[in-house]
């Protein structure tokens, strides 16, 4: 997969890979976090092909079934993660 690097961010957040601490990327719409996500998924790849991974993309209307008056997004996996199981 071809993407624009950000070495930056990614060093960042590599040494953080496979320790218990909760990874939040934040920023305004369109400045690539998602990108950012894809360049770590390639690392993890690489460095362990046997590694686990799941991406949802939230712009896809299939996975969430509902949003709470709270603004809570909910999330139906169990379709996806039955459906695409080895």
């Amino acid at each position: 997969m071809n993407l624009l690097e950000r070495p930056i961010y990614t060093e960042r957040i590599i040494p953080f890979i496979n320790k218990q601490v909760i990874k939040v990327l934040t920023g305004q719409r369109r400045v690539g976090k998602s990108y950012v996500l894809l360049q770590l998924m390639d690392h993890i790849r690489h460095t362990d092909s046997n590694a686990n991974i799941v991406y949802i993309n939230m712009e896809l209307d299939e996975f969430i079934t509902g949003i709470s008056k709270e603004g809570i997004i909910h999330v139906n996996l169990i379709g996806f993660l039955t459906a695409n199981q080895d």
